[in-house]
């Protein structure tokens, strides 16, 4: 400590540049002396977390007495502990459904249906699978129901903005930004859960295709690609100022839902299922 010391105050004395240049062979003294005496302490002995089914018991356990004394976020907190510790497939299996129970509770459905598919895809018991499948079922119900009820406030929304009013200053001050004609049908987004679906993926009918399959024309510039920028569609500029920095201006119409920019992934995998 002493050599470390004596560098200091040998730094010290002959810095004159408060970036520190002119300090290389101290700077390289003084941690080669913190080196040294790190490869002579002795490191502490590593403690290795391994899988064990049994640990991972003892954690769906404290979950389900955190699920009972209606503390979700606590359950879910130690149902996932248990599926970190899980070694064979049937405990994840359990870890999985016991969290999609209080993921469903606390209204995150999307991640109970995660949790339930997952259980059913594992070494879930088959005389549980019935009682799984429902509370999936229930949960994308319940998903589609907030879907709609989003749905239906954005109408009434779109309603009170200041854009749909005919004589709209706004609408005079941006001749870009239109709206459909108010007599137009409105498309609701109406959800429809079948019954006879399983959580699983597989469908008692044929494979629907995904809306990117059965209408390619969705995933094409309104204006096709753009000289200045092909992954932009034409009709964005690449503009720059002083108070935005760069920034995308539409110099054409479009429609809401247009594409606007796309590039293509380095790699990716569709999934057909979904």
């Amino acid at each position: 400590m002493d050599l470390a010391r004596d560098l200091i105050l040998m730094m010290k004395s002959k810095c004159k540049s408060h970036v520190g240049y002119g300090l290389q062979a101290e700077c390289e003294s003084l941690v080669g002396h913190i080196l040294e005496n790190m490869a002579k302490s002795q490191m502490p002995a590593l403690r290795i977390d391994k899988k064990n089914d049994e640990t991972s018991m003892k954690y769906r356990e404290e979950g389900n007495e955190y699920f009972v004394a209606g503390d979700d976020v606590k359950a879910i907190e130690t149902y996932t502990k248990s599926l970190a510790y899980a070694k064979s497939n049937e405990q994840m299996a359990y870890a999985h459904a016991n969290r999609s129970a209080a993921l469903y509770r606390k209204k995150m459905y999307k991640e109970c249906i995660m949790d339930v598919k997952e259980a059913l895809d594992l070494e879930y018991p088959e005389e549980k699978r019935k009682r799984l499948e429902e509370r999936g079922l229930k949960a994308m119900a319940e998903l589609a129901k907030l879907l709609n009820e989003k749905s239906t406030d954005l109408d009434d929304d779109l309603e009170d903005c200041p854009f749909t009013q005919a004589d709209s200053t706004q609408k005079k001050r941006f001749p870009l930004i239109s709206v459909e004609e108010a007599e137009a049908p409105k498309k609701s987004l109406d959800i429809h859960v079948p019954k006879e679906i399983s959580v699983s993926g597989e469908a008692s009918g044929t494979f629907v295709k995904p809306r990117y399959l059965l209408h390619p024309e969705y995933m094409s510039f309104p204006h096709g690609p753009s000289k200045q920028a092909p992954a932009n569609s034409d009709g964005v500029e690449i503009s720059f100022s002083k108070k935005y920095g760069r920034h995308l201006m539409a110099t054409k119409e479009f429609k809401p839902g247009d594409i606007l920019t796309m590039e293509r992934p380095f790699s990716w995998v569709i999934y057909r299922d979904k």
